[in-house]
């Protein structure tokens, strides 16, 4: 339940696939769809990953939300790992929900796979418990590109 509007949600995740762990670059592939109910309202919200095998792109995404009567009311599209954006049906133009500036997206193996978004998620905050993963020094080091100090450290 969200605390806020006591809304209740629940949603199925996507199947990840970790490619190359033995011998060559590690990289996750998510492939299905992911849908989230809103049992409160009715609304639910349908987005497919699109898998590497069809389109040579490992992170395509694209969804729509329907209103409790079961009718597309927006649309959605993206790459999950560097924007997605949205438009109401019957609209042409298309909305930006979040997009990473390209140098960041070029400079994105220094640290180690992670996106600023993944690192934004991970960002220590004020009253969490002193055994809370996001005080792992390790994991700090890697958010920081510093990968071989984050394996000295683990």
């Amino acid at each position: 339940r969200v605390r806020h509007t006591n809304e209740h949600y629940s949603w199925m995740k996507p199947a990840t696939t970790i490619h190359n762990i033995i011998l060559g670059s590690l990289w996750n592939d998510q492939e299905g769809t992911v849908t989230i109910s809103n049992h409160t309202t009715g609304e639910k919200a349908s987005i497919f990953f699109t898998p590497y095998k069809i389109t040579k792109h490992y992170t395509k995404l694209k969804g729509e939300v329907y209103d409790k009567d079961g009718n597309v009311t927006i649309e959605i599209k993206g790459d999950w790992s560097s924007h997605y954006k949205y438009r109401f049906v019957g609209s042409e133009e298309w909305t930006d929900v979040w997009s990473l500036p390209r140098e960041i997206l070029d400079d994105n193996k220094r640290y180690y796979g992670f996106s600023p978004f993944a690192l934004q998620l991970n960002e220590v905050q004020e009253n969490i418990a002193p055994t809370d993963s996001r005080h792992r020094a390790d994991q700090r080091r890697l958010e920081h590109g510093k990968v071989d100090e984050a394996a000295e450290e683990k």
